[in-house]
C-alpha cells in the first residue's frame, strides 16, 4: 500500500477536516496513485520515524495550476483547522495560492483510523493531539477518541493524573520529603515550557 505523509496538517486529517493535498511529484511517480486506491496516511516521513495513522481512499488526482486553488481549500486543505487548535501554518494561504506553480491535487476521504498505541503516543507527543481512550464508559466509544470538550480531557486525562499522584507519593517516600518532589515540578514545568517553545518555532 503506498504512502503519503501529512506532518503539521496531521491533527486536521485526523479529525475528518483535511481532504486535499498537494504534492511537488514527479509525474512518473504521480502516476502511481488512482482514485479509490487506498494509501496509509504518516504523521511524518516513514524515513524520519513517521507512523501510520489512518487509511485514506483517493478520489481524484489531478494536475493543476495552484492559482486556481478555491477560497474553500482553506478549509479542505486543513489550514482553518490548524489555526483553531492554535498551530500557525508554515506558510501563508494566499501566498501560496499566488504561486506560478503546478502541483498534483488529491482529494481523499478519510477510510479508517489506525487505533495502534505507539501511533496514539506519536500523535500525543510529536503533535500535541488530545487522542483518549476508552472503555465504553461515559457515552464513549470503545477505543481511541479525539477530544473535543473538556469533559472528554478529563476523562481522557484521568488514569495519567492518577498514575502522576502516585508516582509523586513514591518520590516523596524515598526522599523523605517533598523538597526533591518539588524540585522535579520545577523541572517539568521548564521542560513543558521549553517543549511548547519549540513547537510554536516550527509551527
Amino acid at each position: 500500500m503506498k504512502i503519503i505523509s501529512f506532518s503539521w496538517t496531521t491533527p486536521a486529517l485526523l479529525a475528518g477536516r483535511k481532504t486535499v493535498t498537494r504534492r511537488d511529484w514527479p509525474a512518473r511517480y504521480e502516476r502511481q496513485f488512482k482514485p479509490g486506491d487506498l494509501c496509509q496516511a504518516y504523521d511524518r516521513n516513514p524515513r524520519n520515524g513517521g507512523k501510520c495513522v489512518a487509511i485514506i481512499r483517493l478520489l481524484s488526482v489531478t494536475y493543476e495550476p495552484l492559482r486556481q486553488m478555491p477560497d474553500e481549500d482553506f478549509e479542505h486543505e486543513g489550514f482553518a483547522y490548524m489555526i483553531e487548535i492554535g498551530k500557525k501554518p508554515p506558510f501563508d494561504f494566499e501566498e501560496w495560492r499566488r504561486t506560478p506553480e503546478n502541483r498534483t491535487v488529491v482529494r481523499f476521504t478519510l477510510h479508517r483510523l489506525i487505533h495502534g498505541k505507539k501511533a496514539v503516543e506519536g500523535l500525543r507527543l510529536r503533535h500535541n493531539l488530545p487522542v483518549g481512550s476508552a472503555r465504553g464508559k461515559h457515552d464513549l466509544p470503545i477505543g481511541y477518541f479525539l477530544c473535543e470538550t473538556l469533559e472528554d480531557r478529563e476523562i481522557a486525562a484521568r488514569p495519567y493524573v492518577k498514575q502522576f499522584i502516585q508516582e509523586s507519593r513514591v518520590i516523596r517516600a524515598l526522599y523523605g520529603d517533598d523538597r526533591r518532589l518539588k524540585e522535579l515540578y520545577g523541572q517539568l514545568q521548564l521542560s513543558l515550557s521549553a517543549r511548547a517553545d519549540s513547537g510554536a518555532a516550527r509551527g
